[in-house]
């Protein structure tokens, strides 16, 4: 598993979503949770395996809870 992909830009707003999905484009495997704009909640993998879905989200909750993003 790879480590949490941390944008090195120094923010305490909301980066856009292009930007974020830029920094993206090189992965191997990605994991997407968004917003649409009428608020339904968009989920999307290049995962076929919902058990690893569900490790890479508990891993990125583990580093929130322990590190934040930095």
């Amino acid at each position: 598993m790879g480590d949490l992909l941390v944008m090195d830009i120094p923010t305490l707003s909301d980066i856009p979503v292009e930007r974020i999905c830029d920094a993206a484009k090189d992965c191997t495997e990605v994991l997407i949770i968004g917003r649409e704009e009428n608020g339904a909640r968009f989920y999307a993998s290049s995962y076929s395996d919902g058990a690893k879905m569900l490790w890479e989200i508990e891993l990125l909750k583990q580093k929130l809870l322990n590190d934040g993003l930095s």
